[in-house]
């Protein structure tokens, strides 16, 4: 093989893995909601990659993501946290999760239609 031809296949080899790990790095909006005060936004993200990829019915909370919590006024991160699972976010709050999340589980700043039916 030519020299030429040689660079070109490495540059392009190093071009598709840069762009691999680009794309596993973008996230996506999965559910954002305020805090029972007002003063917090949750934002929940997940991998881009993740929700192209098919799922079964129920599984789409399964997926990898982050969980960032920052102030609403000023838009300063207070957490900023990688988690395994999208769906577990509640979990992931740490302190924040007294002013986030109601005692029974439920997410703040959600209409009566929006949060999940209790109804077997």
């Amino acid at each position: 093989m030519k020299k030429k031809t040689q660079i070109l296949i490495a540059s392009a080899a190093c071009v598709a893995v840069i762009a691999a790990i680009a794309i596993w790095k973008v996230e996506v909006p999965y559910r954002q909601w305020e805090s029972r005060d007002g003063t917090l936004q949750i934002i929940v993200k997940k991998q881009w990659i993740a929700s192209c990829l098919p799922v079964m019915p129920g599984q789409g909370g399964d997926a990898p993501g982050s969980v960032l919590v920052r102030e609403k006024r000023t838009g300063r991160v207070l957490l900023k946290k990688r988690i395994p699972m999208v769906n577990t976010a509640e979990d992931e709050l740490g302190d924040f999760r007294e002013r986030c999340v109601e005692p029974a589980g439920g997410v703040y700043g959600l209409s009566e239609a929006a949060k999940p039916s209790t109804h077997p």
